[in-house]
């Protein structure tokens, strides 16, 4: 084997290599934008549930106020991080 064989075999050696990382680089690129395209779906599934939960809130305090009870007041607007953490 001359020295253009061993060139030869390094080039399309490293070739394969280059081919081989750049295709698993494209699947997990694919992966990950499918990963992020259903979480885009789930947060705009949620936000619409969000808003028909308001609308249909905002129906209820104002029948409440047309038949003449008092609705009760919001939630204070701050927020407890420990109210969400799993309690050991």
């Amino acid at each position: 084997m001359d020295i253009d064989g061993i060139i030869i075999a390094i080039v399309g050696g490293a070739g394969g290599i280059y081919i081989t990382v750049h295709e698993f680089r494209r699947r997990a690129r694919r992966t990950a934008s499918r990963e992020l395209d259903d979480l885009i779906d789930e947060v705009d599934a949620l936000r619409h549930l969000l808003l028909e939960q308001r609308r249909y809130i905002y129906k209820v305090v104002t029948y409440m106020i047309d038949e003449g009870m008092d609705p009760p007041l919001p939630p204070a607007p701050n927020f407890d991080p420990d109210e969400y953490r799993d309690h050991e």
